[in-house]
Formats: C-alpha cells, sequence, structure tokens
C-alpha cells in the first residue's frame, strides 16, 4: 500500500543520513500512521498522520524485514511466498547468487494446502527433489522465519489451523523468530560487503568487477569504522580514485 512505502521511505531517510544504517536491519523503530499501526498493532493516535513509534521490547517484529512494505511486496496475492521472501534477502542484502528457476516449474503446491499442512513442511518435501534443492536451500529457511506475518504483513501464530515454527538458521547462525533473523542478519560477515557493492554499483552505474575488489575491500573498512554512516559512504565512494577516472587499459 502507499502507507507502507511511505514508511519504508521514512525508515531509510531517518538511518541514511545520521546514524548506523545497519540498524535498519534490526532496530525496533517504525514509522506509523493509523492504517498502519493497525497492521503492526499499535495504538490509533487521536490526529492520524505518520509518526514515529518504538516497537514493545520482546516484539516478534524487527527491522527492515518486519516492515509491511517488505512482506507484503516479497509474496502473493493470496498468500505469503517464502522463498520470494528468502530470495529477497539473499540476492539483495546478502548478495548470494540464486540461480532462476528450471522452466515449468509448479509452484501451485503451497496455493491450497491440504488440512492441517504447513508451508515448511511441504517445502522440505520440495527441497527432496535435487533439482530444487540447491536454489531454495538458499531461500526458505530464511523466508519461513517470516511466516509469522501474514501477506499483508499482518503477525500471526498459526496458518491453515497448525502452529507457525518459524525457528531455523542463517548459514549456521541459529533463529527462533523475525526478530532474531534481524539481528542474524545485521550480523552476517556479508551484510557489510554485499550493502557497499550495491551502492557502489549504484553511485558507478554498472555491476562491479574483479578489478573493484580492492577499492570494495577498502571502501568495507571506512563503513565499519564510520559505525555503518552511509552518507560517508558515499562520499569515500565519490572521492574514490576507482570512481573519478576511467581506467584505461593497452594491449
Amino acid at each position: 500500500s502507499t502507507a507502507m512505502q511511505q514508511e519504508l521511505f521514512l525508515r531509510i531517510d531517518d538511518v541514511a543520513f545520521s546514524g548506523d544504517y545497519l540498524s535498519l536491519y534490526d532496530s525496533p523503530t517504525v514509522f506509523v500512521n493509523n492504517e498502519l499501526a493497525k497492521v503492526y498493532g499499535l495504538p490509533q493516535a487521536a490526529t492520524d498522520g505518520f509518526r514515529r513509534q518504538t516497537l514493545p521490547a520482546g516484539s516478534p517484529r524487527s527491522g527492515l524485514l518486519g516492515s509491511g512494505a517488505i512482506l507484503a511486496s516479497n509474496g502473493l496475492p493470496q498468500r505469503t511466498s517464502p522463498t520470494l521472501r528468502g530470495r529477497f534477502v539473499a540476492e539483495q542484502l546478502l548478495c548470494k547468487v540464486v540461480p532462476p528457476p528450471p522452466p515449468n516449474v509448479d509452484t501451485s503446491v503451497l496455493n491450497t494446502l491440504p488440512p492441517n499442512a504447513t508451508v515448511k513442511a511441504t517445502l522440505e518435501a520440495h527441497r527432496q527433489n535435487p533439482a530444487c534443492a540447491s536454489c531454495h536451500a538458499l531461500m526458505d529457511p530464511i523466508g519461513l522465519a517470516l511466516e509469522n506475518f501474514d501477506s499483508v504483513g499482518a503477525y500471526r501464530t498459526t496458518a491453515n489451523n497448525v502452529p507457525i515454527d518459524a525457528t531455523g538458521a542463517l548459514d549456521g547462525v541459529p533463529f527462533k523468530d523475525e526478530a532474531s533473523l534481524a539481528t542474524a542478519l545485521r550480523n552476517h560477515p556479508d551484510a557489510v560487503p554485499c550493502f557497499v557493492s550495491k551502492l557502489y554499483e549504484q553511485a558507478q552505474g554498472r555491476t562491479p568487477l574483479a578489478v573493484d575488489n580492492p577499492v570494495l575491500a577498502d571502501l568495507g573498512k571506512k563503513f565499519v569504522t564510520s559505525g555503518h554512516r552511509a552518507d560517508q559512504l558515499l562520499l569515500d565512494i565519490v572521492s574514490s580514485d576507482a570512481y573519478r577516472f576511467v581506467e584505461i587499459t593497452t594491449r
């Protein structure tokens, strides 16, 4: 919805120029109007409008992956999609390479589950197929951690009349729900280099090449030293020789 998109812009703007950008991944700070407050289980305001609020301590919702915009946009109209949600995290936040699905893949198995069946067990059975396992192993365990949120991002404890099991592991780090996944994501060793490379790619207007690796490593060190300041990282990128000069090779 428009409200969800606006909140996402407000969240990013809140940290992009004034603080630790990686706090976006696990912060309890949200920006809500009354429409979003209802989805997030927060109080209504007498005068509607976007306002900063803090999720209560121990909330199962935290950070970017708990936002309505991310949850709703990485799903399907009639149901959630752990695979699409997990793909967003793997590709956009951790820079993993997820190959495209093979042709003629049937995904309708999740549309009408048998009574008391779980999405988690159904996807686990799907991964028994070796042709599916390698790709889905990169996506499904992450996306299943977000199953406590329905297709519009509202919290739930059951799906198809069965309690939701949101436990799993992110590259060996266990989590019990979205909030603990958010912590694992923020601390993941690929979180910093992935963000640095994404911003570098945007600034350069091209995909980073092998020749860029030393520059990216240096930018990553500076990003950490600055306390994950995205504004400082952008300044470091545009002031780097790699950005300011075009390398010409001769034969």
